[in-house]
């Protein structure tokens, strides 16, 4: 169990009765403390080809497009040296310069095809952090300690994860187009100081799993995408 320490912009009672508007400004408050927008990287891919990979090839590309986006040592370790060729990777894959093993690097990924519609049963997601729930005590928790993370008064990060973290990246590679005469419109990804990101089909996203976001509903037709937690 570890502590948070939040500045005075955050202290108080909640906006509302629902936790979103004060996770938000939990967000804005990480984005400050730990200088998370300078984290955030985009970059293009091919859509056509990375919606036919399995998740060996999708590894195999975060792998290398961690390296090509010089995103911290500590991560480019969860690489291990590759034999591609016992491994059966299509060619193709060869090509993006992989240095590691996918089927080991898989294992310190949690890989998500997502589809929101607007007739689905999920148009789109509120404020949250990757696999964490923001709960509410009066008393700390004297139970799966190392689930929870103290906020600030009685507010608390429940790690929902099966891995007990919350993953280091979340990797966003969009396979559908927002807009009036795209695939869908809304769908947007909003970080909690406002910044909001239009899925474009080849377009990818990678962001610090701290980073507070949520997905505006989808009001008409289908977004596509893959979302990837690196842990």
């Amino acid at each position: 169990m570890t502590d948070y320490k939040p500045s005075t912009t955050i202290q108080g009672q909640p906006q509302t009765s629902k936790n979103y508007p004060r996770l938000q400004l939990l967000g804005q408050e990480l984005i400050t403390k730990f200088g998370l927008a300078r984290t955030r990287r985009e970059f293009r891919f091919e859509s056509s080809i990375i919606s036919t990979f399995g998740d060996l090839e999708i590894s195999a590309f975060v792998n290398a497009k961690i390296q090509e986006l010089g995103i911290p040592a500590k991560i480019q370790e969860l690489g291990i040296p590759a034999k591609i060729q016992e491994l059966g990777i299509p060619a193709k894959i060869q090509e993006l310069g992989i240095t590691g093993n996918p089927q080991d690097l898989a294992m310190e990924m949690e890989i998500i095809r997502r589809e929101f519609a607007a007739d689905g049963e999920k148009t789109g997601l509120g404020w949250h952090i990757d696999d964490c729930q923001l709960v509410s005590k009066k008393t700390p928790p004297t139970y799966s300690l190392e689930r929870f993370i103290h906020l600030f008064d009685d507010w608390w990060l429940y790690i929902s994860g099966a891995r007990l973290r919350i993953p280091r990246w979340t990797m966003i590679l969009y396979l559908s187009t927002e807009g009036s005469t795209k695939d869908f419109i809304g769908g947007r990804l909003r970080l909690a100081d406002g910044t909001e990101y239009r899925p474009v089909a080849g377009l990818g996203i990678l962001i610090d799993s701290r980073e507070v976001h949520m997905v505006t509903p989808v009001n008409s037709g289908k977004r596509k995408s893959i979302v990837i937690k690196i842990y």
